[in-house]
């Protein structure tokens, strides 16, 4: 009888018993990228050449221009200009002792007009614009939620911000609260403060001076004029998160360790800006980092894994996003401090599995969660950034005080599980005879197989693959003791570069119980 695996489109079913994968799933894959019906090596992370510093706080991308904050230091790299390394900002300073700084990119101001507002009803106020104002530049926002935040422009400089008290009617009308995580909707720059959300004024990120009088002037003092004036999204407990979600108004998606809320703009304004309705969802993101949206939905990293919901229905159903990682909801354990991020067809994930910390990796394309990859140079990832070349883009990471391209060094050892053969008849047991491997090898190496019986691994056999391109490797389980069982299952690895083509699992039947070895 023979069992053959030669189309792994499937992708990883961790949850399912081995013995019932569908056809093209397989149980685990390590280290490797399903595309073409084939298995193929995944490509080791490459560490670059950063500062020396005693921690990276943020990493993030512009175009083609890499920022990172080391020991409160900004740096940044052309990742367009082969050998580029990366060059200290002279100037302002963040604070060195926090572990984590925020960066948000802001464009410039698209509504640069003086802003008059009646006061005396500072609900659904009449708002008048009168004269032109200078545009706030673009650049990146950094906060450290201790000081004055900075600001990066284009032309290489970096500047704090002003505070409530500097903004004027004659300087620009900036203003910019300390905070921590940031995001752009489009519109507006939310900022998070102490348990609730700044917003800036629509069109204008570097101004949150909403409450304005008829002159146009703010409305003093700073608790009652200031980011305060329309915070949104007080949720009581320390804000995790803040983003878009994937709905046609764009939500803003505000989220703590255990619950979010979805902002919706009202027909409501206040001080001449939309308010927001409330819908509560059900889990949270545990940081900045751990929330993405792809394929239409939206995805989070919460306290016990990787969740998926579509925004537009408005609730985390327990059905939704079971669909999502129910394959690989087996792998999870409890999350500390993970992260993700979409590239190159790819969604990434950094989390904590029973296998210890990874990225687990799910194929935009095929739908599928298709490996888990587990290398050291992983350990204590912080961060994703994805930065324009000269031709194409890159995948890079930090973590304390590290920074690494992923998917570019060499192609790494390969661990596959590929499931289990359960016997058609009661009473009958399989009994292996020989495992027939096709390759596509670039290069020499070894493979190595392990066989399962009735879910113990009972014995491995090696051989080295002598040829490139297609190349057969076989195997003589004959040669294994103990060699039989009512469910067989096969794991293989190999450490050499090579596209895995096919497998082939020839057994005979056999009355349980009588052992043809002894």
């Amino acid at each position: 009888m023979l069992k053959t695996w030669n189309e792994f489109v499937g992708g990883m079913n961790h949850l399912a018993v081995k013995s019932k994968l569908e056809d093209g799933q397989y149980h685990f894959l390590q280290n490797g990228r399903v595309r073409r019906h084939v298995v193929e090596n995944a490509r080791r992370p490459v560490e670059l050449v950063g500062p020396n510093a005693t921690i990276y706080q943020c990493i993030i991308a512009i175009d083609n221009l890499l920022v990172l904050v080391a020991d409160g230091y900004i740096y940044t790299k052309d990742c367009a200009v082969e050998g580029a390394t990366f060059i200290k900002i002279e100037g302002e300073r963040l604070d060195a002792g926090v572990q984590v700084v925020y960066a948000e990119v802001v464009p410039a101001s698209n509504i640069n007009y003086k802003r008059n507002i009646d006061s005396s009803s500072k609900i659904d106020p009449q708002v008048e614009y009168r004269g032109k104002l200078t545009n706030s530049p673009v650049g990146v926002v950094l906060q450290d939620g201790v000081s004055q935040p900075l600001i990066l422009t284009p032309d290489g400089k970096i500047r704090k911000t002003q505070n409530f008290n500097q903004w004027s009617t004659e300087n620009g009308r900036e203003y910019v609260p300390i905070g921590k995580q940031m995001h752009w909707d489009g519109n507006t720059l939310f900022v998070v403060g102490d348990k609730k959300c700044y917003r800036s004024v629509s069109g204008r990120p570097l101004d949150f001076c909403i409450a304005v009088n008829k002159n146009g002037k703010k409305i003093e003092p700073e608790e009652d004029g200031g980011a305060d004036a329309l915070s949104v999204g007080d949720v009581g407990s320390e804000i995790t998160c803040v983003s878009s979600l994937n709905t046609k108004e764009k939500d803003v998606f505000i989220s703590t360790r255990r619950g979010s809320i979805a902002l919706t703009p009202s027909s409501l304004y206040f001080y001449g800006e939309p308010y927001y309705n409330v819908r509560t969802l059900v889990t949270g993101a545990l940081n900045q980092n751990s929330f993405i949206n792809i394929l239409g939905d939206s995805v989070l990293i919460d306290i016990s894994g990787i969740k998926s919901f579509n925004a537009v229905e408005g609730t985390l159903q327990a059905a939704k996003y079971a669909e999502f990682n129910y394959a690989v909801s087996s792998l999870f354990v409890r999350q500390t401090d993970p992260a993700a991020i979409s590239f190159d067809t790819y969604a990434y994930f950094y989390i904590d599995t029973i296998y210890g910390k990874g990225i687990l990796v799910y194929d935009q394309i095929t739908e599928n969660f298709v490996s888990f990859d587990k290398f050291d140079e992983l350990e204590g990832l912080k961060q994703f950034a994805v930065c324009d070349t000269l031709l194409d883009q890159t995948l890079v990471y930090i973590t304390d005080n590290k920074i690494f391209e992923y998917e570019v060094g060499t192609k790494a050892a390969v661990e596959l599980d590929l499931g289990q053969v359960e016997t058609p008849e009661t009473g009958r047991e399989i009994v292996p005879e020989y495992l027939h491997i096709v390759f596509d090898a670039e290069a020499i190496g070894t493979v190595t197989a392990t066989l399962e019986a009735d879910g113990v691994f009972i014995d491995s056999i090696t051989t080295t693959n002598t040829e490139t391109g297609i190349s057969a490797v076989s195997f003589n389980l004959m040669l294994l003791r103990n060699r039989r069982g009512t469910n067989i299952g096969v794991k293989l690895s190999w450490d050499f570069a090579a596209t895995l083509k096919s497998v082939q699992l020839r057994y005979e039947l056999d009355t349980t119980n009588v052992s043809l070895l002894t």
